[in-house]
């Protein structure tokens, strides 16, 4: 089975890749690196976002090491459609 996502139009789709809720510093400092990487992949339209305020650790780590923080987003709903694509042409098996 082929579950690319090559026939997706990635000029219309932003990928906002976030941690968890109430983010600690690992979960903000894993959801920028993973953006960066694919944005050095070639992944266009994608960002980091912190689900809830950073804390002041988070804060002063970003601010020492001259990096901006990501957006905070507090209302993070998601629907299946908005994580998942059917590719229509591929035929599950029985």
């Amino acid at each position: 089975m082929n579950f690319s996502s090559t026939n997706i139009d990635q000029s219309k789709t932003k990928t906002i890749i976030i941690g968890h809720r109430n983010p600690d510093t690992d979960s903000v400092a894993a959801a920028v690196a993973l953006a960066e990487l694919k944005k050095l992949k070639g992944i266009k339209n994608v960002s980091a976002a912190c689900a809830g305020l950073p804390s002041a650790r988070t804060e002063y780590i970003f601010r020492r090491l001259n990096a901006p923080l990501p957006e905070v987003k507090n209302d993070i709903h998601l629907k299946v459609e908005d994580i998942m694509t059917v590719n229509r042409h591929v035929k599950c098996p029985p």
